[in-house]
C-alpha cells in the first residue's frame, strides 16, 4: 500500500540482482491511494506482473494473492521497501535446489490458494 516511491528502485535491484536468471515479480498494489500503479504500469517489463486488490486486506492477504498470481516453481516473498536485500534471492536459490529432494520427500500437506471474489486465502490438506 503507498509505495509509490519505492517501485523504480524495488524493480531495478530485482533486475539487477536476477540477471541471468528465469523469473518474474508479481506486484501486489494492496489498495494504494497514491500513484504506485501508475508507477508500476511505467516501470513494468513483460516479466511483471500487476495483481490489484479493491481495498487494504493486509500483509498476508497481499501476499497470498502474489502466491496466487505467481507460475514459477520457487517464490521469494519481498515488500515493497527493500527491507529484504533481493541480492539474498540467486544463493537462496541455489540451496533451494539442492534441497529440493529432501524437502519433497518430508512435505505431507499441501497449501492451495482459493479466490473466492474479494478475498484470497490458504486451505490445507492431505
Amino acid at each position: 500500500m503507498d509505495e509509490e516511491q519505492n517501485i523504480k528502485p524495488l524493480l531495478e535491484s530485482v533486475r539487477m540482482a536476477l540477471t541471468g536468471i528465469d523469473y518474474e515479480i508479481v506486484l501486489v498494489d494492496d489498495g494504494s491511494a497514491d500513484k504506485t500503479r501508475q508507477q508500476v504500469l511505467e516501470y513494468a517489463d513483460e516479466r511483471t506482473i500487476l495483481a490489484e486488490l479493491r481495498k487494504n486486506y493486509g500483509q498476508s492477504t497481499a501476499m497470498t494473492a502474489g502466491i496466487d498470481y505467481s507460475r514459477g516453481k520457487y517464490i521469494a516473498l519481498l515488500d515493497g521497501d527493500l527491507q529484504n536485500d533481493p541480492t539474498d534471492i540467486p544463493p537462496m536459490l541455489k540451496l533451494s535446489k539442492k534441497e529440493i529432494k529432501l524437502f519433497q520427500i518430508r512435505r505431507i500437506k499441501w497449501i492451495k490458494i482459493v479466490n473466492t471474489g474479494d478475498l484470497y486465502f490458504s486451505r490445507l490438506f492431505k
